[in-house]
């Protein structure tokens, strides 16, 4: 399970909509070359244009999967809706969606399983309007108590 949360609906959430009238949506990994196309999808269009006809994002779509994906975006997840919470102190809401499909670039992928986002240089998000490319500087090993870390 993943979640989100979703600004008020006092305002037109295209993004919302679509969820609750399809129960499908994916997530999608920004990295550092979208950046500014990514941010852009933000902006309120009227519920017929399509970001990715205002941006140069492209439409992929996988499976049969009702809702598409960015196209080369290094880890795409495939969600269904399954239940949202109603937040009252703010008039948010927080959606839950279930994972139902996983693509990971196979070069993100270590010998252990490991997805690595340094390698694929993925975007964090700060605040509305920040982004920052994060730096891995160490993995630890399973902890138990009393045990040091390693």
């Amino acid at each position: 399970m993943l979640g989100f949360f979703s600004r008020p609906t006092t305002v037109i959430r295209n993004t919302y909509d679509n969820i609750k009238s399809t129960a499908f949506f994916t997530i999608n990994h920004i990295h550092k070359d979208i950046i500014s196309d990514a941010h852009h999808t933000s902006a309120k269009y009227q519920s017929n244009i399509s970001e990715f006809d205002a941006t140069n994002l492209n439409a992929e779509y996988k499976n049969k999967f009702l809702a598409p994906f960015v196209k080369n975006a290094p880890i795409q997840l495939a969600m269904k809706f399954v239940e949202e919470y109603n937040i009252k102190a703010n008039n948010t809401i927080l959606v839950i969606g279930k994972v139902v499909g996983l693509y990971v670039n196979n070069n993100l992928i270590e010998d252990d399983g490991f997805i690595n986002l340094t390698k694929a240089e993925i975007a964090a998000i700060n605040g509305l309007d920040g982004y920052t490319i994060p730096e891995s500087k160490t993995r630890y090993g399973y902890q138990r108590p009393k045990e040091l870390v390693t």
